[in-house]
């Protein structure tokens, strides 16, 4: 303050300077004042005395600390954490100047006055288990507060996919079976090698899934022959009764049935599903021992067969006791064959039959030949019969099964126009209870509603009304802190201007200095010459700038902050440390 004292002698007084420490100012910082006494009566105290104010140490701290000291999340995911900043120094504004690649901060900066603490959010997204660091520093960058906290990162526990089926039922797992594998109570059934797509949800809510195949070895099917003719001749139509063959692990496709004489029988699955057992006739034309196969085929191509062999007898003709055509017919036979037997009698007699064997051989290997030429045209006539009695019974199926497949196509047909029209009246009927809702809302509207409505419109600008406050406010510590650091650099700017210019002024100084010297040097010279009777005509007076280096010259002593002493040295424009009179240091 501006004091002006009067004391005696020996008297003392008071004079008061206040000190303002910017706000800019480092920790352990000071600076220097100085005061000089002048009394009015001409006496002056130049030595003065003088005042060191430092800075204390702590002006400027802070703690940092997290809300937890680990965190975790699912691989893939993050995890959400607070930081709170305590400003244990004077007010000043704090931010994240540096951080690891899985952190992210949504606001980075705070503005803390002394005491004051706050948070900021973050998020971690770290790809692997390890630790996470950041350091906060505060607006001049002159504390760095670092802090680390740990993270587990969760990974899909794969020891949850098995091969096995049967953990299909477990809790946190579900299955996709192949649906014609027949699965059931956790194992499949039928024949095949079957795929199932297994996911597992673990402890942390992660899922994880693999497909794996199920191969089940193939049954065979079963069949049994029921009912068998045991007194069959030939020419005789018998009945054969067969049971339908089952399968464990899959569907019967065919049933056929060989009656051993080069004929068969063929069902297919759609003419054994709901039977229990098929029965068939069959006419053998010929006496003999037959074997009668029943095999079974399933879908796998696996067959089992089951045989049974059957005796044929020959045929005979019984006759009525009193049938007159019966008795006559015997009676005409019983004739020829005395006639026969008394003719081949006579010949045998006569040598004619004996003498003529080779022709008898000759016509019995003839008439042998030709009996079973009629035997291979009587059994292909036969097979010709039953194929085409086959393909008769293919040919109804094949109508009967074009005709069912029309029946559903066109109810399939119908069945879909029927959705799509109670689809369209669906929408259309929404539409309008909506239009009719929207109406009746214009014209009657819910007091309540709209007022609910209006609230929650209210609460909305409210929040975001707080949130610009606080946007607004880290712009203005953002616009503080550019306009301190602009400042500051307009501060060292100007300082390196003066300071510039002061070696300009000084350089400029001493060259007139220097100028002055040695013009009143040459002047001296040309004095002292005109002095002893020496001529001047020849005098060079085109430059008064050169003299020699060992001339002296005055140079300005300037005074640094520290109270340090320096000049200029005019022929390089440095800086040289001297004392306050100017002899270098």
């Amino acid at each position: 303050s501006g004091t002006t004292l009067s004391l005696a002698a020996g008297a003392s007084g008071t004079a008061t300077a206040t000190i303002t420490v910017p706000d800019n100012a480092p920790s352990g910082s000071s600076s220097t004042i100085a005061a000089y006494a002048t009394g009015g009566g001409g006496s002056s105290d130049n030595a003065g005395a003088a005042y060191t104010f430092t800075v204390a140490d702590n002006t400027r701290s802070a703690t940092v600390s997290t809300d937890s000291t680990s965190y975790s999340h699912n691989a893939g995911e993050s995890a959400s954490g607070t930081v709170t900043i305590t400003n244990t120094g004077v007010t000043s504004g704090f931010a994240v100047i540096a951080m690891d690649d899985a952190l992210s901060f949504d606001t980075a900066v705070i503005l803390l006055e002394a005491g004051q603490s706050g948070t900021l959010s973050f998020t971690v997204h770290a790809a692997a288990t390890g630790d996470v660091s950041f350091t906060v520093s505060d607006a001049f960058g002159e504390i760095s507060v670092p802090h680390t906290f740990g993270v587990t990162v969760n990974t899909f526990n794969a020891a949850l996919l098995t091969e096995n089926t049967a953990d299909c039922s477990n809790e946190g797992i579900e299955c996709v079976t192949d649906a014609a594998g027949g699965f059931a109570n956790g194992a499949y059934t039928n024949a095949g090698t079957w795929h199932t797509t297994m996911t597992a949800t673990d402890s942390n809510g992660m899922t994880g899934s693999h497909t794996f195949t199920t191969t089940i070895a193939n049954a065979d099917p079963t069949v049994a022959v029921l009912t068998a003719p045991t007194d069959t001749i030939a020419q005789s139509e018998q009945s054969f009764s067969f049971a339908v063959p089952e399968d464990t692990d899959g569907t019967i496709t065919q049933l056929v049935i060989d009656f051993g004489d080069g004929n068969s029988v063929t069902f297919d699955s759609s003419e054994l599903d709901g039977r229990n057992a098929v029965a068939v006739t069959h006419t053998y034309a010929t006496a003999g021992d037959y074997t009668v196969s029943a095999t079974a085929y399933d879908n796998s191509g696996s067959n089992t067969v089951q045989t049974t062999t059957v005796n044929v007898g020959d045929s005979t003709v019984t006759m009525g006791d009193n049938s007159y055509l019966y008795n006559f017919v015997a009676l005409v036979g019983f004739f020829l064959l005395g006639v026969i037997l008394s003719a081949t009698s006579f010949r045998m007699k006569q040598g004619v039959i004996a003498g003529d064997e080779e022709m008898n051989d000759r016509d019995r290997q003839r008439l042998e030949s030709v009996e079973r030429r009629m035997e291979s045209l009587s059994e292909r006539e036969e097979l010709l019969e039953v194929s085409a009695y086959d393909a008769s019974r293919a040919a109804t199926k094949l109508e009967e099964h074009l005709s069912a497949f029309n029946e559903i196509l066109v109810k399939a047909q119908e069945i879909a126009a029927e959705e799509k029209l109670k689809e369209l009246e669906a929408a259309e009927e929404a539409k309008a209870k909506e239009e009719e809702q929207m109406q009746l809302d214009l014209e009657d509207p819910d007091i309540e509603m709209v007022a609910e409505r209006f609230h929650e419109a209210l609460g909305r600008l409210v929040t975001a009304r707080g949130e610009l406050s606080k946007i607004e406010e880290q712009l203005a510590h953002i616009l503080k802190m550019e306009r301190d650091e602009q400042l500051e650099k307009l501060t060292e700017m100007t300082e390196s201007y003066e300071t510039t210019k002061r070696k300009i002024d000084a350089l400029q100084s001493s060259a007139e200095a220097r100028d002055a010297a040695a013009v009143e040097n040459n002047i001296m010279n040309l004095l002292s010459a005109a002095a002893s009777g020496g001529s001047v005509g020849g005098a060079d007076f085109g430059d008064f700038g050169d003299f020699d280096d060992d001339d002296e010259y005055e140079v300005e002593i300037y005074e640094d902050e520290d109270g340090s002493f320096y000049y200029i040295d005019p022929d390089t424009g440095e800086e040289v440390p001297c004392d306050e009179d100017g002899n270098a240091l």
